[in-house]
């Protein structure tokens, strides 16, 4: 591949404790906080929530893992979400966006846990707080 030349070897969003606003939408549009725990060299999200008025969600079955590919930037995806929100039929799948240093900005789509109640919708940035 005419690529191979030009890869650098990845690295991952640091270890540490991530938060920002995000809007979340299913069958509502809230605005919420976000925050999450990312820990073993950017593999794994072990404490993901939402706060704010209304932004009942149960992330369950964590850990949940983590992948990114860049050195400094890239993508990202937190991967095996299982969450029930503040309408019923929940949300599966990956949180995915792009990431640059201790910055992740989010842009994802999760499809429903019961089908024909909607997808949900995360959209916004967080950013390590420690």
């Amino acid at each position: 591949s005419a690529l191979v030349g030009s890869q650098v070897a990845n690295a991952a969003p640091p270890d540490g404790t991530y938060r920002g606003p995000v809007t979340a939408s299913k069958g509502l549009t809230l605005n919420c906080t976000l925050s999450f725990e990312v820990s073993s060299g950017g593999t794994q999200v072990g404490f993901i929530g939402l706060a704010g008025a209304m932004c009942y969600t149960w992330f369950q079955n964590l850990p949940y893992g983590m992948t990114s590919t860049g050195a400094t930037s890239g993508t990202f995806a937190i991967t095996g979400i299982d969450a029930e929100v503040w309408v019923y039929g929940g949300c599966q799948g990956s949180m995915t966006g792009t990431w640059t240093g201790t910055t992740l900005n989010i842009d994802a789509v999760l499809p429903p846990k019961v089908a024909g109640t909607g997808n949900c919708t995360f959209k916004g940035w967080v950013q390590k707080i420690d």
